[in-house]
């Protein structure tokens, strides 16, 4: 009983570094940026304004 437990912790332990060994972890950086050079602060003059809703009294897709 106890030689089983003892090769049960054994291999785990075996298996456990052969994991970190080969899955060191995520190495993904994802995608560069659509957008270059520094953001700036949106131009008011060219900024939408909302003026008016249509139609006013209905709701949107059930929310009211």
């Amino acid at each position: 009983m106890k030689n089983k437990f003892y090769n049960f912790i054994l291999t785990t332990f075996f298996i456990s570094i052969i994991a970190l060994i080969i899955f060191p972890g995520c190495s993904n950086k994802g995608d560069p940026s659509l957008y270059t050079g520094t953001p700036t602060a949106p131009n008011p003059a060219i900024a939408p304004v909302i003026s008016s809703i249509n139609p006013p009294s209905t709701a949107v897709a059930g929310v009211s």
